[in-house]
């Protein structure tokens, strides 16, 4: 399997992911920069690889999740944050109280799933956190996640992206997703620099992160 399948996490609650996604984008930023400086030389004989840097939608895309199963089932996420600066406006959504779990949809326990993106641009990372417990009041997770799953697009373990002209599919992933109901699936993207807001600290990483809810049938 071309990503990779974690027990148990050690973070609680939802908020404290976009920290691990915005300290990711530094990552990837970094080894952009890295990949820009490298340099060959005429002894070289192998090439390597030109990785073009695709636009990304303009807001943030919407997300589904297909269950798979003797029924497929599809939803589509609650977006619930949202960092998305771009040159054509700022699509920033905060953290709220209570979190708006969406409707639950029945899944067989046993169902794979894949992930499909409304846009063509691969995301530079995929993190998917299922929680079995949220607080009533507050709808926040109350417990550390039952499962937790990532994937990245240039470094292992990588996701098994399927591009088409206005969806990317990240298939493959495992049954655990649907061992627990509270499903956040959050994302980050690169953000060309002719696709950059004005001003002296341009928005490279744009990320969000949306909401599903499940039960088992």
């Amino acid at each position: 399997m071309a990503s990779h399948f974690l027990a148990r996490g050690s973070t609680a609650r939802i908020v404290a992911m976009l920290a691990l996604i915005s300290s990711v984008a530094s990552a990837c930023s970094r080894a952009r920069i890295r990949e820009a400086v490298t340099t060959t030389t005429p002894s070289q004989s192998r090439g390597i690889p030109f990785i073009r840097a695709t636009p990304v939608s303009w807001s943030p895309p919407t997300v589904k999740m297909v269950f798979h199963g003797t029924t497929p089932v599809t939803m589509t996420g609650t977006l619930y944050t949202s960092n998305w600066v771009t040159a054509r406006g700022n699509w920033t959504k905060s953290p709220g109280v209570p979190v708006e779990w969406p409707a639950p949809q029945g899944v067989q326990a046993s169902a794979g799933a894949t992930l499909v993106l409304g846009t063509s641009t691969p995301p530079e990372l995929v993190l998917i956190k299922v929680y079995r417990d949220v607080d009533p009041q507050s709808g926040e997770p109350t417990s550390d996640p039952n499962a937790t799953y990532q994937c990245n697009r240039f470094s292992e373990p990588r996701c098994a992206f399927v591009t088409s002209a206005d969806t990317t599919t990240v298939s493959g992933l495992p049954s655990e997703i649907a061992t627990a109901p509270y499903i956040a699936v959050f994302g980050t993207w690169f953000v060309p620099p002719d696709q950059q807001g004005p001003g002296q600290s341009p928005h490279s990483y744009a990320s969000a992160s949306w909401l599903f809810r499940t039960r088992l049938r």
